[in-house]
């Protein structure tokens, strides 16, 4: 379900995957923080949907910082010129996998 409104907000901003991401890292910066005992920052709109995540959120934690840091190698392949369709799949993909509580065999922890 988030990776779908992951790929919707894609389709919103064209290329601009930076935007996304930027968007991804703060949003599970904030979920790290409901977890964790401290209220979410944001907006009414932000702020429920962190606590439906939250209350949603099955996976140890250590999925979810490894959700933030895969999607700080997002900017390394930005920086490298991947394409966009060559890396947002799989950064999708590996998402999904962490938010399920599974490590994607290409991330090395």
């Amino acid at each position: 379900q988030r990776v779908d409104a992951i790929r919707v907000a894609l389709h919103g901003v064209g290329d601009d995957v930076v935007v996304v991401a930027d968007w991804v890292i703060e949003f599970y910066e904030q979920v790290g923080r409901l977890l964790s005992g401290q209220p979410p920052q944001g907006d009414s709109i932000v702020q429920d949907s962190v606590q439906a995540a939250a209350r949603s959120w099955n996976a140890p934690l250590s999925c979810l910082s490894r959700s933030v840091e895969r999607t700080l190698e997002l900017y390394q392949q930005i920086d490298a010129f991947v394409s966009p369709a060559n890396m947002i799949d799989p950064w999708l993909s590996d998402l999904s996998e962490l938010a399920a509580g599974k490590m994607p065999a290409a991330i090395n922890c």
